[in-house]
């Protein structure tokens, strides 16, 4: 048996401010080697870069349910995907997310908007 505090699920006002604050700047603004790509693509690229490993010391800070959470699977054909989604993250763990897609963007140069809730 495993005793854990309860954690806070990633808020609904996180995913909206995520989708139109960052992502949209990044897919408005990026170059990435000549190309832009759109914010579903940005967003599916994040998801394999950023979300937690199972095996991250902290996980049970950063997903909702730690015991069945797994970022990997792999298709009929042995092809792999990102089958976890941001929607498994706690509000640290979609706040250190956030972090991350921003440190991104800015690395490419995308200055950030301010955008209200």
């Amino acid at each position: 048996m495993v005793l854990r505090e309860p954690v806070k699920a990633r808020k609904l006002d996180q995913n909206a401010l995520y989708w139109a604050g960052p992502l949209k700047d990044i897919a408005e603004q990026a170059w990435l080697d000549g190309h832009k790509y759109a914010d579903i693509v940005w967003h599916e690229h994040f998801k394999r870069e950023f979300l937690p490993d199972e095996d991250e010391i902290n996980i049970a800070e950063l997903v909702k349910n730690p015991e069945k959470y797994s970022k990997w699977g792999a298709m009929p054909n042995g092809v792999g995907f990102c089958m976890a989604s941001t929607t498994d993250l706690t509000v640290k763990g979609f706040s250190q997310y956030l972090e991350q897609v921003h440190a991104f963007g800015a690395s490419l140069g995308v200055l950030f908007h301010v955008r209200a809730a």
